[in-house]
């Protein structure tokens, strides 16, 4: 726990910790070690047996009682998905991952909720809802439909080991995002507002697992970093 580490070595806020140089004493979780030692998880389209993956972790939710400022539009939801079979090949596989269930239904899944309801996310051209539009790619699943095909895990679980075997992450500022953090490979996060400093993706998140983290603030800026980075030539 991160914060709980800030206060052991003397950091008295979160935010100075985001703000200071990594603390080299600690130790991360060693979530990929764990996770990848256990069998894949079977899935409709079989993702976590593609050889090329891609996670992509978003979120729609009101931020310091504003709209939504930290969150992948409609648009480059597509292109992330469509660029990436299109490029990798078919054997290429992408998993969207965006909670969109309600307190209640958090629970139920094993997931503490943040108090910040998601909000409906929809192609402004169909009217398609984003969960449904990713559902309807030959290649492309969402992490609805891992909680269907295993009911047994819970929400947490199913992520961690859904990640294990991915290398390429496009992801958001906020705490929906941090666990890719340990992963490894790369990620590229958009980050429009937040507390989290440059030093805290280029110094303290390599930290967590030797992961090249990439902020743009702009969603443009992430189109054109995921392009050079994660597309087969």
């Amino acid at each position: 726990d991160v914060r709980s580490t800030a206060t052991s070595f003397g950091i008295s806020s979160y935010g100075k910790l985001l703000a200071n140089m990594p603390l080299v004493t600690w130790s991360p979780v060693p979530y990929l070690s764990h996770y990848l030692d256990m069998p894949a998880l079977k899935s409709q389209k079989g993702f976590m047996d593609s050889p090329f993956q891609l996670v992509i972790i978003n979120k729609y939710t009101k931020e310091w009682g504003r709209q939504p400022m930290n969150y992948l539009d409609f648009n480059t939801i597509r292109a992330l998905v469509e660029e990436f079979s299109q490029n990798c090949g078919k054997q290429a596989r992408v998993l969207y991952v965006r909670d969109t269930a309600n307190s209640e239904e958090m629970h139920k899944l094993g997931m503490a909720p943040d108090h910040q309801a998601s909000q409906t996310l929809r192609d402004p051209k169909s009217g398609a809802l984003d969960i449904d539009w990713v559902s309807r790619q030959s290649h492309a699943e969402t992490m609805q439909d891992f909680y269907a095909q295993h009911p047994d895990l819970s929400a947490n679980e199913g992520k961690l080991r859904a990640f294990s075997r991915a290398s390429c992450f496009v992801s958001v500022q906020g705490g929906a995002s941090k666990t890719a953090f340990f992963y490894g490979g790369k990620n590229i996060v958009f980050h429009a507002r937040g507390s989290e400093t440059d030093t805290y993706y280029n110094k303290l998140v390599p930290h967590f697992s030797g992961q090249s983290v990439t902020k743009a603030s702009e969603r443009s800026e992430l189109l054109k970093a995921f392009r050079a980075q994660m597309l087969v030539s």
